[in-house]
């Protein structure tokens, strides 16, 4: 389950951001293609306080806290 994309699971593909695309926003969709078992600590991050896939990434960094309740982002 881990090796797969949140693409893949939701199978909702967003394509390419537009040209003019925040940093923000490309990053959200680079992270949409990304297997989740290569996810570090900032893309959770990134992700949920975005609201993106949700029921995904909330059961993962829940176990990360478990093992480490001081895990942090970049912020």
């Amino acid at each position: 389950m881990r090796a797969s994309t949140i693409e893949e699971f939701e199978q909702i593909f967003w394509g390419d951001p537009a040209p003019d695309a925040t940093y923000l926003v490309e990053t959200c969709h680079r992270l949409r293609r990304k297997p989740l078992n290569t996810f570090n600590i900032e893309d959770y991050r990134i992700l949920i306080g975005q609201g993106i896939a949700l029921n995904l990434l909330i059961p993962s960094a829940l176990e990360i806290l478990k093992t480490n309740i001081a895990a942090e982002g970049d912020l």
